[in-house]
C-alpha cells in the first residue's frame, strides 16, 4: 500500500470523527502548536488505523494525547480503526482513560452526565441514562 492511499484513509477517518463528534480536524495533527488529530470543545482525539489483525498503541502515544488534552482542559481519547475490504466488518474502538470513563459512567449508574453537561443518551446514540 503506497503513502499517498495510507495519508487519505487517514484523513478520511479524522474527517468522519470530527464530524460525528461536532468538531474539527486539526491542521498539522501534532506537526505544529495544534497537537493530535480531531477536536472539540469537549474532547481531543488521536486517531490510528490498520488494514491488519492488530494495531500498536504504545504507552508514549497514550501519554502524549493526555498531557495534551490536560493542556486545552479536554478529555483524551484514541479512536482505532480497522479497516477490512468488506465495509460491513470495518470496527472502530474508543480507548479511554479510567478518570474520563469513571465520569460517563460513575460507580452505580448515578449522575452519568458528561462533562460538557449533556446526560448520556441527549446526545449520543445509544441508551439513556438518566437519574
Amino acid at each position: 500500500m503506497n503513502a499517498r492511499r495510507i495519508r487519505r484513509i487517514a484523513r478520511r477517518q479524522e474527517y468522519l470523527l470530527a464530524r460525528k463528534r461536532g468538531g474539527r480536524t486539526r491542521w498539522g495533527s501534532g506537526a505544529g502548536p495544534m497537537k493530535e488529530d480531531v477536536g472539540d470543545t469537549v474532547a481531543l482525539a488521536q486517531c490510528k488505523y490498520t488494514e491488519k489483525d492488530s494495531i500498536v498503541l504504545r504507552l508514549a502515544d497514550l501519554r502524549k494525547v493526555h498531557t495534551n488534552a490536560a493542556a486545552e482542559n479536554r478529555l483524551p481519547y484514541m479512536e482505532l480503526f480497522f479497516r477490512r475490504q468488506n465495509p460491513l466488518e470495518n470496527l472502530r474502538v474508543y480507548v479511554v482513560f479510567e478518570a474520563e470513563f469513571d465520569k460517563f459512567f460513575p460507580q452505580g449508574g448515578e449522575g452519568c452526565e458528561s462533562a460538557d453537561g449533556f446526560v448520556l443518551g441527549e446526545r449520543h446514540s445509544g441508551v439513556t441514562w438518566t437519574s
